[in-house]
């Protein structure tokens, strides 16, 4: 019996998914290199304009990061006060990212490609 999971995420199982893999994983890409970004900048730079790295972050999520960070506020947790809430705050940071990566992967991978709508003479 096969996953069920496992066949959602094959990019082969959909008419666009590998372009729809390499749009979504470039992106995860560029969300994970802002927020190393910010998270070094935040932990070891003593630069006044440090503290505008996370911008980038911000900008790469938007919209749901708009939200994400409304969740944060209302649980106080855009204010760290020992090393739990820091560790929490940076990584749900991630969180705007991988949601819209998988937004974009149900969006942009097209049909599934069943047996039905293959092309003639093409093996199943």
């Amino acid at each position: 019996m096969r996953s069920r999971l496992g066949s959602q995420l094959r990019p082969s199982n959909f008419t666009r998914g590998r372009l729809a893999a390499l749009i979504c994983g470039g992106y995860l890409c560029l969300v994970l290199v802002a927020w190393l970004v910010t998270v070094y900048a935040a932990t070891f730079v003593d630069h006044p304009d440090a503290s505008l790295m996370g911008v980038y972050l911000i900008v790469l999520t938007i919209p749901s990061s708009f939200l994400f960070t409304t969740v944060l506020d209302v649980l106080h947790l855009l204010d760290p006060q020992n090393w739990f809430t820091e560790t929490l705050l940076w990584t749900s940071m991630l969180l705007p990212g991988l949601f819209q990566a998988g937004l974009g992967w149900l969006v942009l991978r097209g049909p599934r490609i069943s047996a039905q709508n293959l092309p003639a003479g093409q093996p199943s």
